[in-house]
């Protein structure tokens, strides 16, 4: 699967490594591995660089799937992303030139299932990244399936109906955040930023933040983000929300893409 330069693959990895789901993915050696269910059909990919193109390894189960599975890919690692006119966009403003140029190729770090992100979103209110990984692994173990993939135990993210059968009750989550993962798996949505608003206990970052991954919304803003408010300030102090949406709206329509720079920012 070729892709178009620049790509940022080690960046990339990263992110997706920092935040991989125990028993379901793993990042080592410059290669990503995951467990996969679509449909009935069950098994593991593989995707390393080569080059200029990224290359797919799948189980043979998986195989009568794979334009599906390479449809995901193509989401999860940006394939299809053409950033140098975003960047060139972007590097107008003197705040993110500089972090622009220590970081070419940035991709918007898609999401392999849109339940499962919002899931690990909700998780990762108010905690922090290893915080919300431990709390998601927690999930998979509770409610995920469980295979025995030849000889070995694999773990595969639960679906909407597996987790509202499971007891979360020892998650070691508040009260209201179980609730909100059960709300989540109760409605029939596609995923949208006002359709998530409407659940209770899903806020605007929440909410920004499945847009930005799972949508893959290259505008999508959560502009309440403790280290965007950072990011942006010139003394460091945090700005206000309000005040970081308004520094905002020079990056428009390329603003999701100006968060992950600012992410990178003292990188």
């Amino acid at each position: 699967m070729r892709f178009r330069e620049p790509f940022n693959w080690n960046a990339l990895l990263a992110f997706l490594g920092a935040r991989a789901i125990p028993g379901v993915e793993q990042v080592e050696g410059g290669t990503y591995r995951r467990t996969v269910r679509i449909g009935r059909r069950t098994g593991a990919i593989a995707v390393a660089r080569e080059a200029k193109r990224l290359r797919v390894t799948m189980s043979a189960t998986l195989e009568p799937v794979r334009d599906a599975i390479e449809d995901r890919v193509t989401r999860v690692f940006g394939i299809d992303a053409d950033v140098k006119p975003i960047e060139r966009a972007l590097a107008r403003d003197p705040l993110l030139a500089p972090i622009i140029r220590r970081h070419s190729g940035l991709r918007i770090p898609g999401a392999w299932d849109p339940f499962e992100l919002a899931v690990r979103a909700i998780l990762g209110q108010q905690v922090t990244v290893a915080g919300a990984t431990t709390l998601v692994g927690r999930v998979v173990t509770r409610a995920g399936l469980f295979l025995d993939c030849g000889g070995e135990a694999a773990a595969f993210f639960p679906t909407p109906a597996e987790l509202l059968r499971a007891d979360l009750t020892s998650l070691g989550a508040p009260t209201r955040r179980i609730e909100t993962l059960r709300a989540l798996a109760r409605a029939n949505i596609a995923f949208t930023r006002d359709e998530l608003l409407a659940i209770p206990g899903i806020g605007p970052w929440t909410a920004s933040y499945v847009a930005l991954r799972a949508l893959q919304d290259a505008d999508a803003f959560p502009e309440g983000d403790i280290a965007l408010r950072k990011a942006a300030s010139d003394n460091g102090a945090p700005l206000s929300a309000k005040a970081l949406l308004a520094r905002a709206e020079a990056w428009a329509p390329w603003r999701g893409y100006a968060v992950l720079y600012l992410w990178h920012k003292n990188r």
